[in-house]
């Protein structure tokens, strides 16, 4: 819901519990002294489990600057649009991400309002709290400011963009519309039961000091109306205190955050019954097996058809799909559990053509599985030992096609884990799908507190990043890593690296056996390419994947590194022993020409 000023000047009255999350808001902004209120203040408090989850709750406050008609227009459109538009980023995005793409975005329109209209500048101050999980993320330009409220402390956590000009009145430097280079400060808080976010707009801010907030905050207001009733007293202070400004204040109170402890996060990954092992002709949920694909410690999957009609586009009648379920070796294993319940969430999310898509099972259904696009072909394991010694040509297409994939899931802020041959499918028609998500990282899924955690790397250690194993976050660099090494593999038969057991302890334990020292036909610039994609240390890798592909398509930038940073010896050594050679001859006759002087 977007709260606005009303009539009244107050909020409507705002209480929201949504699985955990427990807030309350409310709010008071006021003209003051002037004609017009150029202030704006709204608010989103989620309202069911997955708004909770992956987006949280927001408030946010701006200040039109007044010098221009369309201020109060620029203050109302940036609160409401800013929320409206963050709920609509996707799921997977953090908060980090989806807030800034949207300011971004909603800063190049008002930029652009400006250009086309001087005289009527749409420029505004923009603050902004975002409250997911366990912490508040804060966004600010210009000089309205986010104040917390922690017991008896108030702390202040943004800093004014303005600047005093000669004992003048501050001049604003930063705020939306004014300058389409954004820059906005970011910051992140922990937020704890009890915590009152305070928004203010400079109205408000710039008479009343930390102790009036503490003392008026002192009753602790918990509901919304309470929330409202202070708002308002704290803007008709800052008005008796001689403020010539707008007044807006808005108060965020933390009832309950959401939490879970081991035991109710396994009942919930344990909820849902895991299939026994199923046979042909067996039916599940109206999936009939048609045909065993695998059968594993770790999963079953079957080739099924439906027959039932299925949800719109969703399974449907008579179609044939692949049918995956965990197997009950884990069925006490919540980090595994999870990592299943992950990889249907990440699939359905997921929408093209190199990426296996996954879809949303039976509604109601009392069973943990997943419905899958159905891959014909093989394994880029298999297609290897079908292929020992496969011509550049050959890899570079699978290059091709595997690069979109993973960029498709690094724009959604995912990272694969476990890229390897084993995860990688090649279809009878050549096409390439990557398969598996259950290690998959999502950068929204992060932010969430979770009492299950994993132990360690997962995805297999042999293709995992070094920064990875020596026990940090794995990046969209990560996946680049083991798409060298893979593609390394392909070319020469083995792994890059001799030994890696996940036993090193820094950079320097890896070391590159060069390509064509395995395989003498590898031309040096396409070695060059892979020591640098599979660089230990990730500050010497490609920056992106498009500039692998580049010095994988053509001699570029490692090649050009590699020949200055090459002796001749490893160069050409012919040249070089021809080079030496020919000096060695050269020292030989003067040596026997100052002998022969000598003697005579």
């Amino acid at each position: 819901m977007n709260l606005a000023p009303k009539n009244d000047n107050r909020l409507a009255d705002t209480t929201v519990s949504a699985i955990g999350l427990v807030l309350s808001f409310g709010g008071y902004s006021d003209a003051g002294t002037k004609t017009r209120n150029d202030d704006a203040l709204a608010a989103r408090l989620p309202e069911n489990q997955q708004e909770s989850q992956y987006k949280g709750a927001v408030a946010c406050i701006a200040d039109g600057i007044s010098v221009s008609e369309r201020s109060h227009i620029a203050s109302q459109m940036s609160v409401t649009q800013f929320i409206s538009d963050y709920y609509a980023t996707p799921e997977a995005w953090s908060v980090d991400v989806s807030a800034s793409r949207v300011l971004k975005a909603l800063n190049d329109w008002l930029c652009a309002q400006s250009r086309h209209n001087q005289a009527s500048a749409m420029v505004t101050t923009f603050s902004a709290c975002i409250l997911k999980s366990h912490t508040f993320h804060i966004f600010h330009i210009g000089d309205s400011a986010i104040y917390r409220c922690r017991g008896d402390e108030i702390r202040v956590l943004t800093r004014d963009h303005n600047l005093n000009v000669m004992n003048k009145a501050a001049v604003l430097t930063a705020a939306l519309g004014m300058d389409p280079r954004l820059n906005v400060d970011y910051s992140k808080i922990s937020a704890s039961v009890g915590d009152i976010m305070i928004l203010l707009t400079d109205g408000v801010s710039s008479v009343l000091e930390e102790k009036d907030f503490a003392r008026l905050l002192a009753t602790k207001p918990k509901t919304a109306q309470e929330l409202d009733d202070v708002s308002k007293i704290i803007c008709e202070l800052a008005v008796s205190r001689g403020s010539e400004d707008n007044v807006s204040c808005g108060l965020l109170y933390v009832a309950e955050l959401p939490s879970e402890n081991i035991d109710e996060a396994h009942r919930r990954v344990q909820a849902l019954q895991i299939p026994p092992v199923m046979k042909v002709g067996h039916k599940l949920d109206g999936f009939e097996v048609k045909k065993i694909l695998h059968t594993g410690t770790r999963s079953h999957i079957y080739a099924v058809s439906d027959t039932m009609n299925g949800p719109d586009n969703g399974p449907n009648n008579g179609k044939e799909y692949v049918l995956k379920v965990p197997s009950l070796n884990f069925a006490d294993d919540p980090v595994y559990l999870e990592g299943f319940i992950r990889e249907q969430w990440v699939g359905r999310r997921l929408a093209h053509k190199n990426i296996m898509h996954i879809y949303a099972p039976r509604e109601e259904s009392a069973f943990l599985y997943h419905i899958c696009e159905p891959v014909q072909g093989q394994t880029l394991r298999d297609w290897m030992i079908d292929h020992p010694k496969p011509s550049v040509v050959e890899v570079r297409e699978i290059l091709e096609n595997i690069i979109p994939a993973l960029r498709a899931m690094h724009r959604m802020g995912m990272v694969h884990r476990d890229i390897k041959p084993e995860n990688i499918m090649i279809t009878h028609k050549g096409d390439v799908k990557i398969i598996d998500f259950g290690t998959v990282q999502v950068a929204g899924m992060d932010e969430i507190a979770s009492a299950i955690s994993e132990d360690g790397v997962v995805g297999s250690v042999q293709y995992s990043a070094p920064e990875y194993i020596l026990g940090n976050a794995a990046t969209p660099n990560s996946d680049l890593f083991a798409l060298g090494c893979i593609h390394y593999e392909m070319l020469c038969g083995r792994r890059p690296y001799a030994d890696m057991n996940g036993r090193m302890k820094s950079f320097s334990d890896w070391t590159y056996m060069h390509a064509n020292a395995v395989r003498t036909d590898i031309p040096l610039w396409i070695d060059a390419a892979l020591e640098k994609a599979c660089a230990p240390n990730p500050a010497h890798r490609y920056s992106t994947l498009s500039e692998f592909l580049a010095d994988f398509t053509r001699p570029g930038s490692a090649a050009r590194r590699r020949q200055s940073d090459t002796s001749l010896l490893e160069r050409n050594p012919l040249a070089f022993w021809k080079g030496l050679s020919g000096v060695l001859f050269l020292i030989i006759i003067i040596l026997l020409a100052l002998l022969t002087r000598n003697g005579t």
